[in-house]
């Protein structure tokens, strides 16, 4: 079975196994510690200035940008829990 997300990057915090939503913790954690230091008062490009400090990278292991960060948050903005399923191309 081919799953794909359908759009936005809340998705990749999950992956779809056998029709669940399974968390991916890493991807959360990195999420969380974003919003954290937003919460804190970082702008955007502190935010992967600090990333970069704390060692944290994507999944490609390459250093955060100033859009992926943005588009993390703004993505988390519109959905605060788990994504339905009918976001996933899911049979």
């Amino acid at each position: 079975m081919e799953v794909a997300p359908t759009q936005g990057l809340s998705d990749s915090q999950f992956t779809a196994v056998d029709g669940k939503l399974i968390p991916e913790i890493e991807e959360q954690r990195v999420v969380s510690r974003i919003k954290v230091l937003r919460a804190e008062g970082y702008s955007i490009r502190k935010i992967v200035q600090a990333l970069a400090r704390e060692g944290i990278r994507t999944r490609k292991k390459t250093a955060f940008s100033v859009t992926q960060v943005a588009r993390i948050l703004r993505a988390d903005c519109s959905s605060d829990s788990a994504p339905s399923t009918s976001r996933y191309n899911l049979q």
